[in-house]
């Protein structure tokens, strides 16, 4: 947690961080905006009502921040329960493992447009895990927001040569937006509703965003006047690829199953080789901010919410606290090359991306409604772990199978609907647990 005493323009740095990403943002929303047009604005749209929410509920979760507690330690504590806790911690650490997975299998790609073979390539991305889990136990999470503030400057300034492209090579008279025909009307009223399942509450469900107000040094402040800012500069960022992506098809491009459009954008561009360096050193930096800070979090998370190690120094001997560290930074370098063969496998497999995405984010929605019990009825959660729980793996299983189904039945409603399918099993098993506990009535001294 840095010693809770990071400044914000360096938790600011880590927002842009983790969230600024190169395949979840700039392959996937391009993706997605070429097969179904402008629906996917709703992506932005749910990521500032998610923004909105989180900066109103702060003050509900700050006593928490002021703990220094990780999100899984704030479930644990609030239902009282060890396991709930670590159970939590492995759903986190599983649906990260798999958002660093994205970010280098779009790091294997990017090599491959490079002109590099794919077995170079496959290579290659081992050696971005060495460098980045190296970059990462160097300096831990303050080192981390140290390198994400260069990082982000270079991701953004490449966003930005990216955005003007598109403005400059956007067909006239509006007809840019194109008709939405190579998706089922069905299939885009699923994707929206997935979309506010999963960015309205993120800020919420991840741990990334606990850790880093946990180390914010004014965490008694609201973060409303930053955080409503970075979002909105995200968000901006986010359409980027989407315009990138509706371009693409309204200029009628084609490319084959194994290319993307965002790389038919990019031969279409007579570039100079540095504004073509620029922009691949964005997507390098967008690509190594977000798999830095989740790493750190997976080996924060591993030894103090599933192994439940003590945080309190004091407690520990010199010669602990150094195998502590030792132990952190081991684990983070296993999570590193674990994500690294995941993106290889990805890749060797030829899975859509976008399915693979939905698929992670579906693991983090199922703490929606423990953290709507922690902030609004904390009185009742003491009696509701095992409905938590079961709330929790219930949702859980459901988004798995569902992306499962989807992809061996060709079905892509199945797959888009797995958050929401998620979403409302959790609810329908947590729901009327946390109706029916209610505080018991006092009773009368006899």
């Amino acid at each position: 947690m840095a010693g809770g005493n990071l400044g914000a323009t360096s938790v600011l740095s880590t927002y842009f961080g983790a969230n600024l990403t190169f395949t979840a943002i700039f392959l996937i929303l391009s993706e997605e905006a070429y097969q179904r047009g402008a629906v996917v604005f709703a992506v932005p749209i749910c990521w500032m009502l998610g923004t909105f929410a989180f900066t109103g509920l702060y003050r509900r979760m700050e006593p928490y921040f002021a703990h220094g507690m990780t999100l899984h330690q704030a479930l644990g504590s609030a239902f009282e329960s060890a396991a709930l806790q670590r159970w939590a911690s492995v759903w986190t650490i599983i649906a990260f493992l798999g958002t660093v997975a994205l970010e280098f299998y779009g790091g294997i790609r990017l090599l491959e447009w490079a002109g590099l073979p794919l077995l170079w390539s496959t290579t290659i991305s081992f050696a971005l895990a060495f460098v980045v889990s190296a970059m990462t136990v160097t300096g831990g999470f303050r080192g981390v927001a140290w390198a994400d503030l260069w990082l982000d400057v270079v991701a953004l300034a490449g966003s930005l040569l990216l955005g003007a492209e598109i403005v400059r090579h956007a067909p006239p008279n509006g007809t840019w937006i194109p008709p939405l025909k190579t998706v089922a009307t069905l299939d885009n009223i699923m994707f929206v509703l997935a979309a506010i399942v999963i960015f309205v509450p993120f800020q919420f469900c991840t741990l990334d965003s606990w850790q880093r107000l946990g180390a914010w040094k004014n965490r008694e402040k609201s973060p409303a006047g930053w955080l409503i800012g970075g979002a909105a500069i995200l968000s901006v960022v986010y359409c980027v690829p989407i315009g990138l992506g509706i371009v693409v098809r309204s200029s009628n491009v084609t490319f084959g199953s194994t290319s993307h459009p965002l790389k038919a954008f990019l031969d279409q561009l007579q570039l100079p080789s540095g504004a073509v360096g620029l922009l691949f050193a964005g997507f390098v930096a967008a690509m190594f901010s977000t798999a830095d800070e989740l790493l750190n979090c997976c080996s924060l998370s591993l030894l103090f919410d599933t192994f439940q190690l003590s945080r309190t120094a004091q407690v520990r001997s010199e010669s602990d606290e150094r195998k502590l560290v030792l132990s952190g930074q081991f684990y983070t370098a296993v999570f590193a090359f674990a994500a690294a063969g995941l993106a290889a496998v990805a890749i060797a497999y030829e899975r859509v991306i976008s399915d693979l995405a939905l698929a992670i984010f579906s693991a983090q929605v199922v703490f929606i409604f423990p953290l709507i019990a922690i902030l609004f009825f904390p009185q009742r959660s003491r009696r509701l772990a095992r409905a938590a729980m079961a709330s929790m793996f219930a949702g859980f299983v459901v988004a798995v199978i569902l992306v499962a189904a989807g992809w061996v039945l060709k079905e892509q409603t199945l797959t888009d609907g797995a958050p929401v399918a998620a979403f409302l099993i959790a609810g329908i098993r947590f729901i009327p647990s946390l109706c029916r506990a209610r505080q018991p009535k006092a009773q009368s001294t006899p």
